[in-house]
């Protein structure tokens, strides 16, 4: 047996499937033809001259259950059952119908349902509304329902002043969001600036109360429609304009993020520094509260970006002198810095890179080390290099050579890297030493 039911939500202005329902059964006919029959086969297409009332701005209604999240199970029978819910509610009553425009005797076309509606500027008949007092959202091409599905003090007000002959006629065209009412004011305060409603119209008895989440980031001196805010602290506020009129009974909130204050002095932490190897020799962290990223230099030459507050990072090519960490944090308002000086030990082999510059293939050798013999003191000894690395200016590996046994002298081929400034890592079996060669073609 098989069944297969199929519905579709009322489309806009199209023909298009909105119902299948089949149910039937397949049986074998002397063991091998397969004859199917049908029970029920239905396929219905949507009427395009039906309006789909769910979606246009009205009363909104939640779904009392998440057809998304819905488990379905059965136990003896298989089946596939998809369910695809594109809003978790639905407007049971248009505006249109809620205000009774036309009174029933006029066909509404679907502008009509979208249109917006105020008390101050009534519909003219044909359609005509019976109340005097209202105010609904703003239509438009999407969807704008909105809940209205109990009685609260405002709506019971207006509902009694309707009745008593007294109705208050809201005008709120001033603060429609087709104005484009917005909060103008750069989005990074670095000191003290006016921030100003745009767009606003203009109403009798209209007040603007200004707030700022979370406090303490910032200071406002509110001034009508405008307000001044100083920034006290780094941090991310969130400016409230919270627009009201007691003579319409209108009210709208407008919002703004800001970002406040200048990046802080940043703090460095050295935590480990390793013997000049293989290229991210330094590992560190930068103690701020200030957004990344954090440029890292070493003796004023950029060598990482980081956007954590741990980095490792190269720590150069220069060993037993004094080297210099920078850091430096930044945002629209400025920049802060922060340096401290370090030296790294000296390990490793020491050897000769030729020809430098070099235009393609080097030879690398060690040389006699400077570590005598406890027995004979004026012996010396020739290091082997059992690794050697090529990196480029960056830190990245490009070239990697294993010596298992050992040698004192290699060839390396650099014909095919662009004219740069390369650094050359020895490995000894005990350190590392780095020297630089240049490409010059």
């Amino acid at each position: 047996m098989n069944m297969r039911f199929s519905c579709y939500a009322q489309p806009d202005g199209v023909t298009a499937q909105q119902y299948v329902g089949v149910i039937s059964y397949t049986k074998k006919i002397l063991g091998f033809i397969s004859v199917t029959v049908y029970w029920t086969n239905w396929n219905v297409n949507s009427d395009p001259s039906v309006l789909p009332y769910d979606y246009f701005p009205g009363g909104e209604y939640p779904l009392p259950v998440d057809l998304k999240s819905t488990q379905f199970q059965a136990y003896g029978a298989k089946f596939n059952l998809q369910v695809n819910a594109e809003q978790s509610s639905f407007d049971f009553v248009p505006v249109a119908s809620a205000l009774d425009i036309g009174s029933g005797n006029t066909a509404l076309s679907k502008t009509d349902y979208l249109t917006r509606y105020v008390g101050a500027y009534p519909p003219v008949a044909p359609k005509n509304s019976p109340f005097s007092s209202y105010t609904t959202a703003y239509g438009s091409s999407s969807n704008n329902n909105e809940q209205h599905i109990q009685i609260t003090q405002r709506n019971g007000d207006w509902v009694y002043n309707q009745l008593m002959g007294t109705p208050v006629v809201s005008n709120c065209s001033f603060m429609c969001p087709s104005n484009n009412i917005l909060i103008n004011g750069p989005a990074a305060l670095c000191s003290s600036t006016v921030y100003n409603l745009q767009n606003l119209g203009s109403a009798p008895n209209t007040t603007v109360a200004w707030t700022a989440s979370p406090t303490g980031i910032v200071t406002i001196v509110p001034g009508g429609t405008q307000a001044t805010l100083t920034a006290n602290s780094l941090g991310t506020v969130t400016l409230s304009a919270s627009i009201s009129n007691s003579t319409s009974d209108c009210a709208l909130t407008v919002t703004k993020q800001i970002t406040s204050g200048n990046p802080p002095t940043p703090g460095i932490t050295i935590r480990s520094i390793e013997p000049l190897n293989h290229g991210t020799q330094m590992d560190v962290t930068v103690n701020t509260t200030a957004s990344t990223p954090y440029l890292w230099y070493v003796n004023s030459a950029l060598v990482f970006t980081a956007y954590s507050t741990n980095a490792t990072i190269n720590g150069g090519n220069n060993c037993n002198v004094t080297n210099t960490l920078k850091v430096s944090v930044s945002n629209t308002c400025g920049a802060s810095t922060a340096s401290t000086t370090y030296q790294r030990p000296c390990t490793g082999p020491n050897f000769i890179v030729s020809p430098n510059p070099a235009t393609g293939v080097i030879t690398v050798s060690t040389t006699t080390s400077g570590n005598q013999n406890v027995f004979a003191s004026k012996e010396t000894t020739q290091s082997k290099i059992y690794q050697l690395k090529v990196l480029d200016q960056t830190g990245n590996i490009i070239k990697q050579v294993n010596y298992n046994q050992g040698i004192i002298t290699t060839n390396v081929d650099l014909s095919n890297l662009p004219n740069a400034l390369y650094t050359i890592q020895v490995y000894d079996n005990i350190g590392w030493t780095s020297q630089q060669v240049v490409i010059l073609k």
